[in-house]
């Protein structure tokens, strides 16, 4: 990732250089969270709010926040920051919206309703998450379905639905294994 933005910089392709910088973020948070290291976890954050910064520097880039937003709506819910998740989760929906950036728009309402969820509106929550499976189904995107099963499992089985628990449960299974 760091050559890759070192050439982009160097031939002054600034549409690989955001695009290199947001899955330089990506592997710094994922291996942060994988380690469960709150200094990778920070650092990944802060890599995408300045990669956000220069995606927000042109009307031209608009199209390009969509998955700064949604990575950051992630970060902030993973961390317990609600208020900042539902602010970046927003300002992706509407871009994803407007690009008809449906496969992103699955991301977002996935984090909205997980956040949703767990500040405890649990209705709303369940509403966004059956919102993305809606699109994933339309999209015949198959893995996001099962993982959003998966987000829709940890949700009932934390409300003590379990027979709604097992039945999403068993369908993100079932959508792994195919």
């Amino acid at each position: 990732a760091e050559n890759g933005i070192r050439a982009a910089t160097f031939i002054k392709d600034t549409v690989q250089m955001k695009t290199i910088i947001k899955n330089r973020k990506k592997f710094t948070q994922s291996y942060g969270m994988s380690k469960h290291n709150p200094e990778l976890k920070k650092e990944g954050l802060n890599k995408y709010l300045g990669g956000l910064k220069i995606a927000e520097s042109s009307p031209a880039y608009e199209q390009l926040r969509i998955p700064y937003y949604n990575n950051i709506s992630q970060y902030y819910k993973i961390a317990g920051d609600y208020p900042k998740g539902l602010l970046y989760g927003e300002k992706a929906e509407a871009l994803a919206k407007k690009y008809h950036q449906y496969l992103s728009l699955t991301y977002t309402y996935t984090w909205l309703g997980e956040i949703y969820f767990y500040s405890g509106d649990h209705a709303k929550g369940i509403h966004y998450l059956n919102r993305a499976l809606d699109i994933t189904v339309a999209q015949r995107a198959p893995f996001r379905t099962a993982e959003i099963y998966k987000a829709l499992y940890k949700c009932y089985h934390d409300a003590g639905e379990t027979e709604k628990a097992l039945n999403a449960f068993s369908r993100s299974v079932t959508g792994n294994d195919s």
